[in-house]
């Protein structure tokens, strides 16, 4: 197809707060991973950026949304290590020492 310079043009143009504000907003939940996103949203919903109270509270989704990915982190970890762990259980089963009573030559009595 032949390129169209607006279309991909248009992609990289600056966009203005408002515009990015409204197709973020076309999701109903961040994902706590997009730190960045819920950053530039409390930016937009708080009047007063050098509040204290808005400071806090921009830290403080910072320090959950962190402390949720070293979680999922630890626990993908866990899980393959949980995963391992089983497969290394059931790779055979235990040899039969106990020999049948055919296997015994019978000479000694």
């Amino acid at each position: 197809s032949p390129l169209e310079p607006d279309a991909i043009l248009k992609r990289f143009s600056n966009t203005n707060p408002d515009e990015q504000e409204s197709r973020e907003s076309s999701t109903s939940v961040l994902s706590g991973s997009d730190w960045r996103r819920i950053e530039r949203l409390v930016q937009v919903a708080v009047k007063d950026k050098d509040d204290n109270k808005a400071r806090k509270l921009s830290q403080t989704l910072h320090s959950i949304s962190v402390q949720n990915e070293l979680l999922k982190h630890e626990n993908q970890g866990l899980r393959e290590a949980l995963i391992h762990k089983e497969k290394h259980l059931k790779r055979g089963k235990p040899l039969d020492l106990q020999q049948r009573q055919e296997y015994h030559g019978g000479a000694v009595v």
